[in-house]
């Protein structure tokens, strides 16, 4: 058996093994690194992946159908409570549309363009990638949808029309120099660097649209 990332490429590129596993998409920089380095011994195959994370916003609903929330921190204490503005749709179809998401793996998992457009999904959490589609899946979703049509999200005219259904949701003023509203996304990156990266990157592509999105890092 091997111990390690190292002693798996070094037997694939000397012919000691035909298929090694247990990789993520975290490997994927080393492995394009140590296949440069052997001369292209071996080959790297970019499968389907569910590696991308879930996130979790605006947890602990009251029970009044998520109209009011309660955000805790690692010690139990309360962050914030109140009205819980995800609760309106027209500021989850905003998110949605303000993020790109291939450029979003990109950045969480240090890969290229090309292998994360293999594998983002717009029929979350029924995968509809190129690389794996569930028997399921709608293949009409192509995009964020802007309450009219399907459009590539994280585009300035995305941003724009995701300006506009938080205005419509009661939200005004927002836009890149002015926070109209806060989320916070609520999980345990302890250890897990990906999810912090995401929260990093939708930090940055929400505050485009006046979105101020809270990382709350939490023991699971």
């Amino acid at each position: 058996g091997f111990t390690d990332q190292q002693g798996m490429v070094e037997a694939a590129a000397t012919g000691g093994t035909d298929v090694t596993s247990d990789m993520t998409l975290f490997n994927v920089g080393s492995l394009q690194q140590a296949l440069s380095q052997h001369h292209g011994a071996f080959k790297i195959l970019n499968g389907a992946t569910f590696n991308p994370e879930e996130l979790f916003f605006n947890v602990h609903n009251t029970p009044d159908g998520g109209k009011h929330v309660t955000v805790k921190d690692n010690s139990g204490g309360t962050i914030y409570s109140g009205v819980n503005p995800l609760n309106k749709k027209n500021v989850r179809l905003a998110l949605a549309l303000s993020f790109n998401r291939t450029a979003a793996i990109e950045y969480a998992y240090k890969v290229s363009s090309s292998i994360a457009g293999k594998i983002y999904t717009y029929a979350n959490p029924v995968p509809n990638e190129k690389a794996l589609k569930d028997p399921y899946a709608n293949t009409t979703i192509t995009g964020a949808w802007n309450g009219k049509k399907y459009e590539a999200p994280g585009t300035s005219k995305a941003d724009a029309d995701a300006i506009k259904l938080l205005k419509a949701a009661g939200y005004s003023g927002c836009s890149s120099s002015h926070v109209c509203l806060t989320v916070y996304l609520t999980t345990n990156g302890s250890g897990n660097t990906a999810r912090g990266n995401f929260a990093t990157y939708l930090h940055a592509t929400w505050a485009k649209i006046g979105v101020n999105m809270i990382y709350n890092d939490v023991e699971s």
